[in-house]
Order: structure tokens, then C-alpha cells, then sequence
């Protein structure tokens, strides 16, 4: 705990939001997040406010026949990855995060919709 709050959430208040409209305001083309923070993180975000389209992609991890599914070790890394090949590609829309290939993840069309672009690989 600090004077600025007992908690994460508390210490930063609304300051990531109105920051990151901010940026959306500033940036040219359509106003897009991509929330690539864990959902720990992701909470000091006051979504409700946020003045732009949230796009949150999933990473599922699949052996054999068995439904993929989400393992946090695995998804954190590849959550860093994709930021990274975001900035390395230049990246300019949602629909170029298709194209990510990182860490063996490929994405998978069934299991995504328009704001959940979900990536899959296999072992």
C-alpha cells in the first residue's frame, strides 16, 4: 500500500485509461487496443471508458485429439511474442494479426470471432 492506494488498481485509477485514449485520439486510423497484458494487468483498465475498439487475442495449446486449451505459461510468452512481430511487421489492422506465426501458433478461423482472433498449435 502507498498514499496513491492499497492496491494496483487503486494506485493507478483512471490514468492508464484516459492515457491510453489519449493515444487513440492522437493515432491516425481507426482507434484499436490490443490488449496483449495478462488480466491481472489488464484490470487497471477501465474498459467501459475506453474509446476504441479492444481486440484480445487467445493462445490455445492442443496434444492430439484433445480440445485445445489456454496454459498461462505458454500464453504469456506467446502474448510477448506477438507484441514484438507487431512492431517488427508494422502491423497496421486487426485483420494483419492474422498473419502471426510466432511460436508455432497459427490462427484459427473457427475459434475466433471479430474481437477474439484465437491462435492454435499443437504438439
Amino acid at each position: 500500500a502507498t498514499d496513491r492506494g492499497r492496491d494496483l488498481y487503486a494506485y493507478w485509477g483512471e490514468r492508464i485509461t484516459d492515457t491510453l485514449n489519449e493515444d487513440l485520439a492522437a493515432s491516425p486510423g481507426p482507434a484499436v487496443v490490443v490488449n496483449l497484458a495478462s488480466h491481472e494487468y489488464f484490470r487497471s483498465v477501465a474498459v467501459s471508458r475506453l474509446e476504441g475498439r479492444l481486440v484480445t487475442p487467445a493462445f490455445l495449446d492442443g496434444r492430439g485429439e484433445a480440445e485445445p486449451k489456454m496454459i498461462s505459461f505458454f500464453a504469456k510468452r506467446a502474448r510477448g511474442s506477438m507484441a514484438g512481430w507487431i512492431i517488427r511487421n508494422r502491423v497496421k489492422s486487426v485483420r494483419g494479426l492474422r498473419d502471426f506465426d510466432g511460436l508455432g501458433y497459427g490462427f484459427d478461423p473457427d475459434r475466433s470471432d471479430t474481437d477474439r482472433p484465437v491462435y492454435v498449435r499443437y504438439s
